[in-house]
């Protein structure tokens, strides 16, 4: 296929090339002035392509659009716990996640509360650096009685056994294993 050259002046999207610059790989890439005022440095083969069609404003419309969209008004969907909380709904309620056969197929569920982020964030909030999500009771759900932070030892101490027999629970302190 036979891509049209790229000079000074032409327009990609919100791009507005400016001039060429060197690169290490003699690739052929190229200044450019965004209409929101940023500059930045991209491939000629990105601009040409579509790949590249603004200095990354236009992604982060579109995400704050999408978020409006689905109701997103808390502004965390980029933070940690955002994500674990996010990751506990599809390993209980998407049969696509590669988790699922392990939660939601077993009848794992997450309560109706914490279906809504603001209520998970209001039970487990801060989440420690470096713990993870854990449900004390692996055969109950994701629920506030049921789930606390743990660090990865715990966790794996506390894990059910796909074979049928368990490990020792790492909160029945002085069990006989």
């Amino acid at each position: 296929m036979n891509w049209p050259r790229v000079s000074a002046g032409d327009k990609f999207g919100r791009l507005t090339v400016i001039c060429r610059k060197p690169s290490p790989d003699n690739g052929s890439r190229w200044l450019c002035h965004c209409d929101c005022g940023n500059e930045i440095i991209t491939r000629a083969s990105t601009l040409k392509s579509g790949g590249t069609k603004s200095c990354g404003c236009l992604r982060r419309e579109k995400t704050t659009r999408y978020n409006k969209s689905m109701n997103f008004k808390h502004g965390m969907c980029f933070e940690p716990i955002y994500a674990v909380w996010f990751g506990m709904l599809a390993r209980c309620r998407n049969p696509n996640s590669t988790a699922y056969k392990y939660y939601g197929a077993r009848g794992i569920t997450v309560c109706d509360r914490w279906l809504k982020f603001e209520n998970f964030y209001a039970d487990m909030a801060p989440r420690p650096e470096g713990l993870t999500l854990d449900r004390i009771n692996n055969d109950g759900n994701y629920e506030p009685g049921n789930c606390r932070w743990t660090d990865w030892k715990t966790q794996r101490a506390n894990q059910r056994n796909p074979h049928g027999n368990r490990r020792k629970k790492a909160y029945q302190s002085g069990a006989s294993s």
